[in-house]
């Protein structure tokens, strides 16, 4: 078994799965913030707008962070044999997973076009953290 950069197109429908599962699960949080409001919307000048909004944003940190750390890869990635892996193709420590989780907020996600134009396809936020995606493939023996 061998680990190959994953190529762009692979990364992007990755992705995809990522938000359409974590979309499910921000609604599901969502329905239950609103529940416990009464039934009615969470506004900006109440209380709960701000734990909400907190709540929300550790609901994601913690989707990808705690995947990368626990099992290197999120369900996403793990459809397409995907592994988040430092430089030595080794599993992100929680400081590594949480600097690629960083870098990728900071560049809006818009990082991974830099892949187009990289000279060895990495995304900006790869470069930046040290944390590659990698694709596992068996090796076929004759």
């Amino acid at each position: 078994m061998i680990f190959k950069q994953a190529s762009l197109f692979i990364r992007l429908i990755s992705w995809f799965y990522d938000l359409v599962l974590l979309t499910a699960l921000l609604l599901v949080i969502s329905a239950i913030c609103v529940l416990l409001n009464g039934g009615t919307a969470i506004e900006k000048n109440q209380t709960l707008f701000y734990f909400y909004q907190a709540l929300m944003a550790l609901v994601i940190c913690s989707y990808f962070i705690g995947f990368w750390v626990i099992t290197g890869q999120t369900t996403g990635m793990r459809a397409w044999k995907l592994y988040v892996l430092n430089s030595q193709q080794k599993p992100l420590s929680f400081n590594k997973a949480c600097l690629r989780f960083l870098w990728g907020s900071l560049t809006l996600g818009l990082g991974i076009f830099w892949a187009l134009f990289d000279k060895n396809k990495y995304p900006l936020y790869e470069k930046l953290s040290g944390t590659y995606l990698f694709k596992k493939e068996h090796i076929k023996s004759s």
